[in-house]
Formats: structure tokens, C-alpha cells, sequence
């Protein structure tokens, strides 16, 4: 097979795997962005994204670097070829749509983020509004709205986490293959 024509392929699976999620801003509440100041140890990931919605699943392949000043999130194809990226400042996002597909890279952002940040970060940012609520264990995080379940990241192994977005009712398995301290 040409390499075009498995490059095609491969690009042709990638959009199809985004258009398995709905909107992302017509059902509920957006999530927050939160300020890369404090966040985690600055760091480098490589992560194997699993998005299942529908009955389907499909993989993208995530580079997500933070450090204190910005986050930077690039979404790859399995070939490594570059789909989409946003970069967040703790004010700006900019973000640079390569494929021209709707990509929920934002919502998977903020969604990353509730899963990394520490504790007392995202309480005192999901704190602020009263309608919001946190519980917490060691083995997962869930957010909730007015008592109705929006997120929940399950800490499945200690590179594994399970991300389940009840608003928008699909779910996120991320692996992390590499992480790098900065």
C-alpha cells in the first residue's frame, strides 16, 4: 500500500474518533482552566489517549508539557503527525486547529488538569462557585454540579488514569508512556 494512501487512512480514522463526541458546550457546564503556576512538578508527558463515546474507540497520541509559566498540549496521530495543539498561559489560550476537525482539546485539557493539579488547587478553584462540589479518595476524583456528576478520574495504576465525562458522555483512558521531569 502507498504511503499516501496509509497516511490518508490513518488521518481519515483520527477525524472519525473526534466526530465520536458531541459538542462539547451544549451539554452542561464548561470545566476550568486552571493556572499552570499551581500545578504539578513541571514536566513532560507522552500519553496514549483512548477516547471511547458511542460504542467506538479510538487513539490519539498526546504530548503534554507543563511547566510554571504555560501548558503546552499537542494531539498526534499514531504516525506522530500533528492534528492539533493549545497552549494556555494561565490567561491566554492559543490554540492551532492542523486537521480542521472539532476536537474537544480544551475540555480534554482542563479534564488532564483535574486529574494532575493538587488537591487544594481544586478546591479552592471549584470552591469558589458553591453549586460545585469535590470528593476525593485515593483511588479517584469526582466533580460534581448541584449534586449531579460531571467528571471522574479513576487512578487506575500509577500510569493509568480513567477519565469518565458524564455531561458529555463519552470516556478518556490516558497511559502515560513517558514522563520527564524539567
Amino acid at each position: 500500500m502507498s504511503r499516501r494512501l496509509v497516511l490518508c487512512t490513518l488521518l481519515l480514522v483520527a477525524l472519525n474518533a473526534c466526530s465520536l463526541i458531541k459538542p462539547w458546550h451544549q451539554n452542561g457546564l464548561d470545566l476550568y482552566l486552571l493556572a499552570p503556576q499551581h500545578g504539578p512538578t513541571p514536566a513532560l508527558y507522552q500519553q496514549k489517549l483512548n477516547l471511547i463515546a458511542n460504542g467506538d474507540e479510538r487513539q490519539v497520541l498526546v504530548a503534554l508539557k507543563i511547566d510554571t509559566s504555560k501548558i503546552k498540549l499537542r494531539a498526534l496521530l499514531p504516525t506522530g503527525q500533528s492534528l492539533y495543539s493549545i497552549e494556555y498561559d494561565g490567561k491566554t489560550i492559543s490554540e492551532q486547529n492542523i486537521a480542521n476537525v472539532a476536537l474537544p482539546a480544551e475540555e480534554i485539557l482542563a479534564m488532564l488538569q483535574f486529574a494532575l493539579w493538587p488537591s487544594h488547587i481544586l478546591y479552592k478553584t471549584y470552591d469558589a462557585s458553591e453549586h460545585w462540589q469535590i470528593e476525593e479518595t485515593q483511588e479517584y476524583r469526582l466533580l460534581s454540579y448541584n449534586g449531579k456528576s460531571k467528571l471522574r478520574v479513576d487512578f487506575v495504576s500509577k500510569d493509568t488514569i480513567h477519565l469518565t465525562n458524564y455531561s458529555h458522555q463519552y470516556e478518556v483512558n490516558v497511559e502515560t508512556l513517558e514522563y520527564k521531569k524539567l
